[in-house]
Parts: structure tokens; C-alpha cells; sequence
């Protein structure tokens, strides 16, 4: 399998009135069982609401541990598991970056999001945000 794998949105994709994560349609990788990953990401996102909540949805058994990092606002850095997180841009870049730990299931890695409470107004997720996964263990 690849050591490098790399995602990039090509279109935005927005949230209305919606509180129900969904998966991105371009921010994923594939996990082989055992292995570990390093993965950063760099989302753009453009907002008319309070908060847009990120989860990284993973196969069983699999674990991330990393952080968060507002790059527009006053910089924030916060601990994230990889599980629901809100995050409160309203209109630039965040980064998240940690490793991902497969447990003895291989699967698609794939971020998902949604607003943080339904409101009318749209929760964009621009083109051009990335993610890069680098598996870090040999075999």
C-alpha cells in the first residue's frame, strides 16, 4: 500500500440547518489494519453560524490523537481525539494534525462535519482544504 496518501477538495460542499455530521465527499484516506498514520489536516471554512462540529469517522478499533489549531483567529490550540469537536471559525483556515492508530480492522478514515446547532444559513467546507495521511510504521 501507499506510505502517502493525499486529498484535496475540489469543490465546496455546505451544510444547511443541519446538526447530523456527514462525510466529505473528498477528505479520506484507507487505513490498513495495524498500522499507524500520521495526518494533518488544513480545512477552509466559511460560516454564518456560531460553529461547524468535525469528527473523524474511523474502522473499529482505530484511535487518533492530535490537536487544533485556529491559524485566522486568535490561535487556539486544543487536544482532539479524533471524536465530535466544534469548532468556532467563522471564516478561514484550521489545522488539525495527530496520528491515527488502526486497530485490527483496515478502513476508510473520513472526516465528517455539520453545524454546531441547525440554523439557517450555510457551513461551507471551501475547495482546497486537504488532508495528508503518512503511514508511519513499516510492513
Amino acid at each position: 500500500m501507499r506510505r502517502l496518501q493525499f486529498a484535496t477538495k475540489t469543490a465546496d460542499e455546505s451544510v444547511n440547518n443541519s446538526a447530523v455530521l456527514q462525510n466529505d465527499n473528498h477528505l479520506s484516506f484507507y487505513g490498513e489494519a495495524g498500522k499507524k498514520y500520521h495526518v494533518a489536516l488544513a480545512l477552509i471554512i466559511v460560516a454564518t453560524v456560531d460553529a461547524m462540529d468535525v469528527k473523524l469517522s474511523m474502522p473499529s478499533g482505530a484511535t487518533f490523537k492530535g490537536q487544533t489549531r485556529d491559524i485566522d483567529a486568535s490561535p487556539v490550540n486544543a487536544l482532539w481525539d479524533g471524536s465530535e469537536k466544534a469548532i468556532a471559525e467563522l471564516d478561514g483556515t484550521v489545522l488539525a494534525e495527530g496520528v491515527v492508530q488502526m486497530g485490527t480492522t483496515a478502513g476508510t478514515v473520513v472526516l465528517q462535519y455539520a453545524q454546531n446547532s441547525a440554523t439557517v444559513g450555510n457551513t461551507t467546507m471551501k475547495a482546497g482544504s486537504t488532508l495528508l495521511a503518512t503511514r508511519v510504521t513499516t510492513g
